[in-house]
């Protein structure tokens, strides 16, 4: 029994051990402390993808930033106030999605130079995420589940 006991033990510790914050390479953090030079507190995880995604804080807003294992950066996704949105986007939610109010939103910017918005809405129960472009074209929509993982439409 006591054998027992210390296999799950180990494979416990193996566990929380894998899923301790994980060490980008050298090149990707080169490149991530050249375009973000004040960031602090920076949390990494590997993503599935064999990319690298990096969370911290800037100007009092929380920013996560993705790169491919090579360095090379591919977007970042800065958590904005919903009256930050554009106002094509805000339109854009009362035309397209009649009830829905937007909860949360970020700012995506992409390495092709792209702005775009992403939003999650909520009418009631009912939540949704969108992703608008700055001219309030909406570009994507996903119904959200309690687990987050969206559906796409």
């Amino acid at each position: 029994m006591k054998r027992i006991g210390l296999s799950i033990a180990a494979v416990l510790l193996g566990a929380s051990m894998a899923f301790a914050q994980q060490k980008a390479p050298t090149e990707v953090q080169k490149a991530f402390a050249d375009k973000f030079p004040e960031a602090k507190s920076v949390k990494w995880e590997k993503e599935s993808d064999g990319g690298w995604e990096a969370e911290f804080k800037m100007n009092g807003n929380k920013v996560s930033v993705e790169f491919d294992s090579k360095g090379a950066w591919s977007q970042t996704e800065t958590e904005i106030k919903t009256s930050e949105l554009p106002e094509a986007v805000r339109d854009a939610i009362k035309s397209n999605f009649e009830g829905y109010t937007a909860d949360e939103a970020e700012m995506v910017e992409t390495a092709d130079g792209e702005v775009n918005y992403e939003v999650d809405m909520e009418k009631g129960k009912a939540e949704l995420e969108g992703l608008f472009a700055a001219d309030g074209k909406v570009l994507k929509k996903m119904r959200e589940t309690e687990d987050d993982n969206g559906d796409e439409d």
